[in-house]
């Protein structure tokens, strides 16, 4: 493999990232170098804070387009925290904001998804179980790990309205059940941090980008 490239636009956790590629025996390079994107192997788009902030960098650094052209040529491409939700069609975060449209489905608030009156904590911080959906648990995503197994979350906006043919795992919180992960073709998402979730969260960089 070439490298990975973990894309640069002032908005992810780029070294922790890039630590757990390396631990994945991966060689991940962070860039926003449109060509060297592009030339990768496979792709991460970290992202840590608000939807429309993140979706304005993105174009003033006319990543957008770059990363359409790479989802298209099938290579792998992982969307992190963040960088999951701006592969979806839109974002009701702080306003209403469109973005990369990779994948059909929009991110709401935690709160719209409550299916009591109980008030639940958020933001959505710490140590949560994730289950790979029984369609997808023989995927090479999963190889060598359990069904179940304890990931890292900090998010306060969920993915909703998406197919669940798309569902890689689905995880619980305060009774309010969601789409922890997804995959279409060769985009993936992940809603919480495999650079923060230890050997879990490596082992699942390793499985998708380290395939012969």
């Amino acid at each position: 493999m070439k490298y990975i490239a973990i894309i640069d636009y002032g908005a992810g956790n780029l070294f922790g990232i890039q630590q757990a590629c390396i631990n994945a025996d991966l060689k991940p390079i962070i860039t926003n170098n449109k060509k060297k994107i592009l030339e990768a192997e496979g792709l991460i788009l970290p992202g840590v804070g608000s939807f429309g902030y993140a979706m304005e960098i993105l174009s003033k650094l006319e990543l957008s387009n770059t990363i359409h052209k790479f989802a298209t040529s099938g290579k792998k491409i992982v969307g992190l925290c963040l960088g999951m939700q701006l592969l979806l069609k839109k974002s009701f975060e702080l306003g209403e904001y469109n973005g990369l449209n990779l994948i059909p489905g929009n991110i709401e608030h935690i709160s719209n998804f409550m299916n009591n009156k109980i008030p639940i904590k958020i933001p959505h911080m710490g140590w949560n179980t994730i289950e790979a959906k029984e369609q997808f648990y023989k995927d090479s995503i999963f190889k060598s790990l359990p069904r179940s197994f304890v990931v890292y979350f900090a998010h306060s906006y969920l993915l909703k309205s998406i197919d669940k043919k798309y569902f890689l795992t689905e995880t619980e919180y305060e009774n309010v059940k969601f789409c922890s992960a997804f995959k279409k073709d060769n985009i993936i998402g992940f809603q919480f941090h495999p650079e923060n979730s230890g050997p879990i969260g490596v082992k699942l960089l390793n499985n998708i980008f380290g395939e012969k």
